[in-house]
């Protein structure tokens, strides 16, 4: 396969597939389980009123991309499978049923297996036939992927089974660069229904206009994405007062809880006294250690920082 072929797609590209519906890594944030975008965010992406910064020398994109075609040569060798990988281009997939169920697939892969047990009168030959979903996790990630994927990944999963209607997924993940792991998936079949559901509504919003509510964590977003215009003044409805009280609420409360954490933390300083680390029956471990200035650290006084560590 030409280079050019495995290459993502441009900017633009990118962008005008994804816009086309929701997409497998889509579901993850619809469900709330994507650590990194919102369904808020998501939402003004889908609208094309906002874009996601493009970096393209991002190191995990690239290494990414690269090393999909090894990881899926283990899959073949380790299931004696025939895998197909495609391209951005050929795997695009379309749900027949729903236009906007949409999906791209880094693979598929089928087997045959023959029937020759005693009963079978002649000798038969059944097809299998699943997705491939290729996984190349990061370090500090691995210890989300226990006897099965993390959630975020199943949930791209069942999207992608349910957009092409195959009865079985196989996950082939690269974790922390040197340890292949093999998940096979089946559809689940109430969680694709809810799935769905939740999709619809989120796609029915996009349509129409009707924007989801912020959460804790559009705080960044927001202020990103809403820039000044112009100097005006405006009155906020009804529901603002009871979101400002509730603001107030929690910011005394996080004050009065700062005052209990710092008076605790200084206790155990105290305790510590002038040893640099100290051990709890609990397995819970403190060091208090010296923070190290470099060439400006005549400029303050010496200082230390408590780190709190727990044995697994």
């Amino acid at each position: 396969m030409a280079d050019e072929e495995r290459a993502p797609p441009d900017r633009s590209e990118f962008h005008e597939i994804r816009s086309r519906g929701i997409g497998g890594s889509d579901a993850a944030v619809i469900l709330g389980l994507n650590a990194w975008k919102t369904p808020l965010q998501l939402y003004y992406e889908k609208r094309k009123e906002y874009e996601e910064e493009w970096d393209e020398e991002r190191q995990e994109l690239e290494w990414g991309n690269r090393l999909e075609g090894p990881i899926i040569d283990k899959l073949r060798d380790k299931t004696k499978r025939i895998v197909m990988h495609h391209t951005h281009k050929s795997g695009f997939r379309q749900s027949l049923k729903l236009s906007w169920l949409i999906c791209h697939l880094d693979g598929e892969w089928w087997e045959w297996t023959e029937d020759k047990s005693p009963s079978a009168r002649y000798l038969k030959e059944t097809r299998s036939s699943g997705i491939v979903e290729v996984k190349n996790v990061t370090g500090w990630k691995v210890d989300d992927w226990g006897m099965v994927p993390p959630l975020y990944v199943q949930a791209q999963v069942q999207h992608n089974m349910a957009v092409t209607g195959l009865p079985s997924a196989a996950v082939a993940a690269l974790l922390g660069g040197n340890q292949f792991r093999h998940f096979d998936l089946d559809p689940n079949v109430r969680f694709i229904r809810a799935m769905l559901e939740m999709e619809s509504d989120f796609w029915h919003r996009v349509k129409t206009g009707h924007e989801p509510k912020a959460g804790h964590r559009d705080t960044k977003f927001i202020s990103q994405f809403f820039k000044v215009v112009a100097k005006t003044v405006i009155t906020l409805p009804g529901e603002a007062l009871e979101l400002d009280a509730v603001r107030e609420h929690a910011a005394e409360r996080l004050k009065a809880w700062k005052e209990i954490k710092d008076g605790a933390e200084a206790r155990i300083k105290q305790l510590i006294g002038t040893n640099e680390q100290a051990n709890l029956t609990s397995g819970v471990t403190y060091r208090h250690g010296e923070v190290k200035g470099g060439d400006v650290s005549y400029y303050r006084k010496p200082s230390r920082t408590l780190t709190r560590r727990k044995r697994k």
